[in-house]
């Protein structure tokens, strides 16, 4: 036999069903964007950066990004210059927070003409 739903659930699915989506790790995220912030505690092994990046299903989000002092120098270096990077791992959500896990380390890209 057929289920009739009120047209108000299919509205209460989409939102679950985004918010679900959200908090879901993404794995083989590619972020690509510019270089907005970069942080590291004096004599700490790691750094944060923060990518303002377009992420399919996501839109325009800033994407925390936990590097080494190496990948620490490019990011910084990236957002000096002006270049934009690139950076392939798994995307989680926590709260209003994205973060980068498991990347496969910053490429930083040349400058489009």
């Amino acid at each position: 036999s057929a289920v009739r739903l009120p047209q108000a659930a299919f509205r209460q699915y989409r939102q679950a069903a985004r918010a679900l989506r959200e908090q879901a790790p993404v794995s083989n995220t590619e972020i690509e964007g510019y270089v907005i912030a970069v942080s590291r505690q004096p004599g700490a092994p790691d750094a944060w950066s923060s990518v303002a990046s377009f992420v399919e299903g996501f839109g325009e989000i800033r994407v925390k990004v936990r590097v080494d002092a190496q990948q620490h120098q490019l990011a910084g270096q990236a957002h000096l210059d002006g270049h934009r990077v690139r950076l392939i791992g798994t995307l989680t959500k926590a709260g209003r927070t994205h973060e980068l896990t498991g990347h496969s380390g910053v490429e930083v890209l040349p400058v489009e003409d």
